[in-house]
């Protein structure tokens, strides 16, 4: 019995030494970012939440079931609104066959470089703690063998199985670029990390090993591209204690609805081929707020005793964050909201009275008896009823009445020009992009657009710059789709500064645009 206790020891610490020598990925790892690379947490301007949990059918008796938890928050820049760096905590459990246990808790933290127009770099560092355990008590004895009924769990082992437990603190990093389209969909993406760096001791008897570090790349690319429908070929490779595992395969994706100013709601089919290992399919359903998938790895050209099917569920849920200036932008457009709930009131008011006029003038003209009634003459904006005496007879002659636009809203930005430029930075198309849906949603809305200039240069010069200032902002209204008539532009050079233009800083504050909307 010795001997047998002995060979199960060895036995259990062998699998355990296999499990960690090979760094184990999620097949929707979509749902696991910060497991494939710190670099990648708080790249959005949404906060997260993500869930992944893996159920694993094996040779034996040894389902291996897999969760995992992790959270995200980008810090946005307060000027451009885009994150610089991110905040993220991950959690992991994976446990097989109630012998082989392990437990992670893990901090991350990236930071975010923008080296493009729609292009970031970024690095990430991660601090992980990891606690080991392998318990035996779960094996069979030959005491615990009933004839004619095999092995009764429940019976006395007649043996006292020990507990093996060891705890880690491992040091992580890595590098991550991404390209994306106005909305922020990932177009193309590259990223490398180094998992355990440290490499600390992970025997369970003594020092005499250490834990391999992990070298994983992640990449994907825009194959193919349609109005709606795209295709992305994608690849994760990792390498770990001299084995290498290779995950390839298709993402194809078909957006539901298309916005201007936000990702589409999109559903995508996932194909994919972990080489040696399974096939896998999977179908992902992502909205603005959340995300849901469901995969299934399986069996593909020859068995694997160590997977012999899995079954994956994902989840995430996302909110937008916020900068100071977007939240005021966001009680802007609730402003907006409700100066057209009093505008239409007023309307209705108005019309209510002008009815009430004409129904009275029809009665007069009906009666020919001269006698004296009052009638309801609008005379003001507010149209006040004020009873006039008149006579039948009298003729009532009303004028034009002359009514200067309402405006809802008047807003100075500097729309980040530089000397003698007439670009629109990100910044800019941001706001405008902003700004879009409420004079979607209203179309008596107008905007009027006026550009401005320092007082660096000839004042016939400084007019036609402001002018195709002006223009620039018109044009990209335009883009989004707002009507040509419903928008008004012109240029007013240097005229009526903000500030004596003593200084850089106040002369790139002269370099803006007023932006009006108004009825």
């Amino acid at each position: 019995m010795r001997i047998a206790k002995a060979t199960i020891v060895v036995a259990c610490l062998m699998l355990a030494s296999v499990s960690n020598a090979q760094y184990f990925q999620y097949s929707q790892y979509n749902f696991t970012e910060q497991r494939i690379n710190p670099a990648m947490v708080g790249m959005s301007r949404y906060a997260s939440a993500s869930a992944d949990f893996r159920n694993q059918k094996t040779g034996g008796e040894f389902p291996i079931n897999s969760s995992y938890l992790e959270l995200g928050y980008p810090l946005l820049n307060s000027s451009t609104g885009q994150p610089w760096s991110g905040i993220g905590i991950s959690l992991h459990d994976d446990r097989a066959g109630g012998i082989y246990k392990t437990q992670e808790a893990a901090l991350s933290y990236a930071m975010h470089l923008r080296v493009g127009r729609f292009q970031t770099f970024s690095f990430g560092a991660k601090l992980l703690h990891k606690v080991m355990q392998v318990s035996l008590d779960g094996f069979y004895t030959g005491a615990q063998y009933v004839p004619d009924r095999g092995f009764n769990l429940a019976a006395e082992s007649g043996e006292n199985f020990a507990t093996y437990r060891r705890s880690v603190n491992t040091f992580s990093t890595g590098f991550y670029w991404q390209e994306t389209d106005r909305n922020g969909r990932p177009l193309h993406y590259l990223g490398i990390s180094l998992f355990d760096i440290n490499r600390p001791p992970d025997s369970f008897i003594g020092n005499n090993s250490a834990l391999s570090s992990t070298v994983v790349l992640n990449g994907s690319f825009q194959a193919y591209s349609t109005a709606d429908f795209h295709i992305f070929p994608e690849a994760l490779f990792t390498y770990s204690a001299s084995t290498s595992m290779l995950n390839v395969g298709v993402r194809f994706q078909k957006e539901l609805n298309q916005k201007l100013t936000q990702l589409s709601d999109r559903v995508e089919l996932l194909t994919k081929y972990a080489v040696g290992r399974s096939g896998i399919v999977g179908l992902q359903l992502h909205k603005e707020n959340f995300s849901v998938g469901l995969s299934y790895d399986f069996p593909f050209f020859h068995t694997n005793a160590g997977n012999l099917g899995a079954l994956e569920v994902g989840l995430t849920v996302r909110k937008l964050v916020l900068t100071p200036v977007q939240k005021q932008t966001v009680r802007r457009k609730k402003a907006v909201e409700e100066r057209k709930k009093l505008v239409a009131q007023r309307s209705a008011i108005k019309a209510n009275k002008s009815r009430t006029a004409v129904a009275v003038k029809e009665d007069t003209a009906i009666d020919s008896t001269s006698h004296t009634i009052p009638l309801v003459v609008p005379t003001d904006s507010t149209f006040n009823q004020r009873p006039v005496e008149s006579t039948t007879s009298t003729a009532i002659e009303v004028g034009k009445i002359k009514q200067d636009p309402l405006v809802v809203e008047k807003v100075t930005l500097n729309f980040g020009f530089e000397f003698n430029s007439i670009d629109l930075d990100d910044t800019s198309e941001d706001f405008i992009r902003e700004l879009y849906p409420t004079l979607s949603e209203n179309e008596s809305l107008k905007i009027s657009v006026t550009g401005f200039t320092d007082n660096i240069g000839s004042e016939k010069f400084n007019l036609r710059l402001s002018q195709k200032r002006a223009h620039a902002v018109r044009n990209y209204l335009l883009k989004l789709g707002v009507a040509p008539e419903r928008i008004t532009s012109e240029g007013m050079g240097m005229q009526t500064p903000l500030n004596d233009n003593q200084t850089d800083a106040d002369r790139a504050k002269n370099r803006r645009v007023e932006i009006i909307v108004h009825y």
